[in-house]
């Protein structure tokens, strides 16, 4: 081989190898991208008429009663229900069918002190299935009843009430409404096609909704409002209004908890609203057709932390507000940014959050968008930002929007991205083909000439 070939050897070589070490580098943080399951829901429309099926066998096994009116403690004893009305031995409504083709009211309550309990029993009534107001704090526990097409349960004025493992379907209004009534406990129940929500409390602090299933509601799942305190985890709300529901709204909440919850299939997950301080974490929000998977409005000093948000117009949408935390959240395949700040959002950070494969329609266009300059993407104590799934060989995110916002860390920047690119890979190399093409080529042609 002669000398020029060796040179021209050298030269390729050294070539082939810089660049395998740049390509061979791979992404920074690449592999922290989460491998969490996205929810596939199950549900089914011929469910729906199972629950059909079993009211009928709930109400065949049932003793056939009237209305019950109650409106004061001795009530209870002229009806003969058993029990004493205090803690330990409450007077017990049960086992009853209450069929009712009137606007009646299967069962109300009002004006007592009394403890008492309603549990197995069937309604079905154009009236409301259970009424309760005005009652001594912590004296109702409502619990396993099924009411069908009727307005389902109602409470006023009644702290503590206990509404647990109810079915309400079909009703002709909301599956459970609560007001003015603070430290209740709704849990596990079944909130089906109903024509407005499934559960709608209102300025009840303190309270607890939990494992609830709110599906094929005409309006929101869950509906809390001007109800501070309260935990709302572990609720599945699906199929909701797909033209303007949501799964679960917060309107004027403060210091309250969305935690692991599940909304499928909704017009958007979450709704929130003039709320303060509130976490969202754990939940799994996906296919909504007109509205962000979260949705915030005017909505200050929120952790939102681990929430997966699949296919929705956007991902989360902040209107208003200001020193909000957004960390390891997953934004995937949303029909526009997968995290959007308008206008009027200030001093929120973001960091360590997963942006994959957003702005399906406008695919030009980047992840995500920022109106304003004040908001920070990266955590400014252990420099780390954003995952982006297009971000290519560029050190640097620059958000879209007018705010110019730019993620400074990328957790997926390539070893060898643009910016690095050419002080350690591309002048190095440029300086050692001139100092070959000097040092060797250049006096060998001379020698040859």
């Amino acid at each position: 081989m002669s000398k020029q070939n060796v040179y021209i050897h050298f030269i390729f070589i050294t070539f082939v190898l810089t660049t395998s070490v740049f390509l061979s580098s791979g992404f920074e943080g690449e592999s922290s991208l989460p491998k969490k399951e996205i929810f596939i829901d199950t549900t089914t429309v011929s469910q729906r008429t199972d629950f059909f099926r079993k009211e009928i066998i709930f109400s065949l096994e049932l003793t056939p009663h009237e209305p019950i009116s109650i409106v004061s403690d001795d009530n209870f004893t002229d009806y003969g229900f058993p029990g004493f009305g205090n803690i330990s031995h409450p007077y017990i409504i049960e086992n009853y069918n209450i069929t009712d083709s009137l606007n009646h009211t299967s069962i109300l309550i009002q004006t007592t002190t009394k403890h008492f309990l309603i549990q197995n029993c069937f309604l079905s009534t154009e009236g409301y299935g259970i009424f309760i107001t005005d009652i001594g704090n912590n004296t109702a526990s409502i619990i396993n009843n099924y009411c069908s097409e009727s307005m389902d349960i109602y409470s006023y004025n009644a702290s503590g009430i206990k509404i647990y493992d109810n079915t309400l379907a079909h009703g002709l209004n909301i599956g459970i409404e609560v007001y003015d009534s603070d430290y209740i406990e709704i849990i596990n129940n079944t909130c089906l096609d109903n024509q407005y929500k499934g559960i709608y409390i209102n300025t009840c602090d303190y309270s607890i909704i939990n494992n609830n299933n709110c599906t094929y509601n005409s309006d929101q799942g869950i509906y809390i409002s001007h109800s501070s305190f309260t935990d709302v985890i572990n609720n599945s709300c699906s199929y909701s209004n797909m033209i303007y529901g949501k799964g679960i709204k917060l309107y004027r909440c403060n210091s309250s908890n969305l935690l692991d919850n599940i909304c499928v299939y909704n017009c958007g997950g979450f709704g929130l609203k003039s709320c303060n301080e509130i976490k969202i974490e754990d939940n799994l929000l996906r296919h909504g057709d007109g509205s962000p998977g979260i949705s915030l409005i005017d909505v200050n000093n929120s952790i939102l932390t681990n929430n997966v948000c699949y296919n929705y117009t956007y991902g989360i949408a902040l209107n208003e507000g200001k020193q909000n935390v957004f960390s390891y959240n997953i934004l995937e395949e949303n029909k526009y940014y997968g995290i959007s700040l308008f206008y009027n959002t200030f001093e929120n950070v973001l960091y360590q959050n997963h942006f994959i494969n957003n702005n399906q329609k406008w695919k030009a266009l980047g992840e995500a968008q920022d109106l304003l300059s004040t908001n920070t993407w990266y955590n400014k104590e252990t420099k780390i930002g954003n995952w982006w799934s297009d971000l290519g060989l560029r050190c640097k995110y620059k958000l879209d929007g007018e705010g110019e916002a730019v993620d400074i860390y990328p957790i997926n920047k390539a070893f060898f991205c643009l910016a690095r690119l050419l002080p350690t890979v591309l002048i190095p190399l440029a300086v050692l083909v001139a100092f070959v093409w000097i040092k060797y080529v250049i006096p060998f042609k001379k020698r040859y000439s």
